[in-house]
């Protein structure tokens, strides 16, 4: 089954399917989770081909549906950055002398929908990956 990402982040945001003039807001918003999960998870973005010996090509791996496989952290990235629109970034604030902090990074609740990150073996001269837990 396929999940409707912008059906579903207009429904948590009370917005009726037929309005669409939220849906160009929306769609940057999801578009943007995408680069963010895939850097914070460290996946590849161009497929893997893998050859023998002599050069054939014995496999092909492609990359991670980011929308498709972690459609709730995508959700969960657009409906907190659509409610807190042009304030996009800002970790900490103060109005008497306009000091603010930027964070582009994701929030908690987004990671928490999503898997631990591979953490790559240095050294060891092998190819690998360890979960890091």
């Amino acid at each position: 089954m396929a999940v409707d990402i912008l059906s579903d982040a207009k429904a948590l945001l009370n917005i009726s399917n037929a309005d669409t003039s939220k849906d160009g807001i929306l769609n940057i918003y999801i578009r943007r989770a995408v680069p963010l999960i895939q850097s914070y998870l460290q996946l590849k973005t161009e497929p893997i081909t893998e050859t023998d010996y002599l050069g054939n090509v014995i496999n092909t791996i492609e990359p991670i549906d980011v929308t498709a496989t972690y459609s709730d952290a995508v959700i969960e990235y657009a409906v907190e950055n659509y409610r807190k629109r042009g304030n996009e970034g800002i970790k900490q604030g103060s109005q008497g002398s306009r000091s603010q902090t930027y964070d582009n990074s994701l929030s908690d609740a987004v990671k928490a929908l999503l898997p631990t990150p591979f953490v790559k073996l240095m050294g060891s001269g092998r190819k690998g990956y360890y979960y890091g837990y």
